[in-house]
């Protein structure tokens, strides 16, 4: 059992999306040990070439290391940042609170209240994620450039245009006092775990030389804004219909383009699929190959339909396949809270989940909710 006060931060093993993180975790660990026989050979600029796309072998060769030698490294070193899955948190909290994770890595965690609660959500998700968390915050306020240069430049010249760092700090001065005081505690948790790895932070600190600020709970009001922002501003659903009209200046032109196409609607009437078993192969070859495989939808069966007469609710988000994953899945049990789900990072609010009554789950329907102006200076 490993107490609060002795813990050490490290990746959990089976947040797999992160696979070239921890990678670059145990390389980084390896050139640090100043007794370890890599430290002259793999230095950060070596290990920068990861993202080129250079393979362990050829990683070896470079640095005149056997393959089974780095292989037994390697091993060492995960087993050396394996955490203890049960970490219990004594300081920051009234009540002891406790961050158990299951065979995948998931974290499961109780406290005794909510403040408690959210602290050690926190303090769970910085663990697993705390350089995805500084990304995604820089992101939000617009401040990317700092550490990646010129290639952050025009999403932070979008954000600030837009100005989603003024509407996280708006919307924080209007927070209910309820919100609030979770936002406070998972706040002081993210904080805690950063403090505890002073020395051992993630890889991509050391490649880009820098350490991450303090946690703010506007932090996670402007990676909502930002999120809100990526999934309902999208400028070709808000510009295409408006310079179509004025190109086509044809109501019958205009609804036959600009509305949906007759086989992209999904009516079926009742009894159209009568068995699970049916053959559906047919629809598959009319529909072809899938495109980016990105979208949204979910559905409900009544529990008239089902096995346990129990309704059933799915809800699927089609992130990008070569994304790096978004959710965070937790489970939290404690004062009022009794839920398992996903959570977006940096946000903790379980999205998709369930408690012991009710699952729910959301969808994207790329509604517009912003107006865009087209404005005309006078050049005199």
């Amino acid at each position: 059992m490993r107490r609060f006060s002795v813990f050490r931060r490290t990746s959990a093993i089976g947040r797999i999306p992160y696979w070239r993180h921890q990678l670059l975790q145990i390389l980084s660990g390896l050139c640090k040990d100043e007794e370890d026989s890599l430290m002259d050979s793999l230095p950060l600029d070596l290990l920068k070439s990861l993202g080129s796309g250079q393979s362990i072998g050829s990683l070896c060769r470079a640095s005149g290391i056997a393959r089974k030698e780095f292989d037994r490294l390697w091993k060492a070193e995960i087993e050396r940042r394996t955490p203890d899955p049960d970490v219990r948190l004594q300081t920051g909290v009234s009540a002891e609170a406790r961050v158990a994770r299951n065979r995948w890595g998931v974290p499961q965690i109780h406290a005794e209240n909510d403040q408690d609660l959210f602290f050690a959500f926190g303090f769970a998700m910085a663990q697993d994620r705390l350089f995805q968390l500084d990304y995604l915050r820089r992101r939000g306020h617009g401040r990317l450039s700092e550490i990646l240069g010129e290639e952050g430049i025009y999403l932070d010249s979008v954000t600030r245009t837009v100005g989603l760092n003024r509407i996280a700090a708006s919307e924080w001065e209007s927070t209910p006092a309820e919100t609030s005081d979770l936002l406070e505690s998972f706040s002081n948790g993210v904080n805690t775990s950063i403090d505890l790895s002073s020395g051992n932070l993630p890889i991509e600190f050391s490649l880009l030389d820098y350490e991450p600020e303090q946690w703010r709970p506007v932090d996670c009001l402007a990676i909502a804004a930002e999120f809100r922002y990526y999934l309902t501003v999208r400028f070709p659903v808000i510009v295409g219909p408006e310079l179509a009209k004025r190109a086509l200046h044809d109501e019958t032109l205009y609804e036959a383009f600009l509305t949906g196409e007759a086989d992209e609607e999904s009516i079926i009437p009742q009894g159209a699929y009568p068995s699970a078993a049916a053959d559906v192969s047919p629809v598959g070859a009319s529909v072809g190959d899938p495109q980016e495989g990105e979208g949204s939808n979910n559905w409900v069966v009544s529990g008239a339909h089902t096995s346990s007469g129990l309704p059933m609710v799915s809800s699927d988000p089609h992130i990008a396949f070569a994304a790096v994953s978004c959710w965070y899945e937790v489970q939290l049990k404690g004062g009022s809270f009794d839920v398992a789900g996903m959570a977006y990072a940096g946000m903790p609010a379980v999205m998709f989940g369930r408690n012991r009554n009710v699952a729910w789950g959301i969808t994207n329907n790329v509604c517009s909710q912003r107006d865009l102006y087209q404005e005309r200076t006078d050049p005199g």
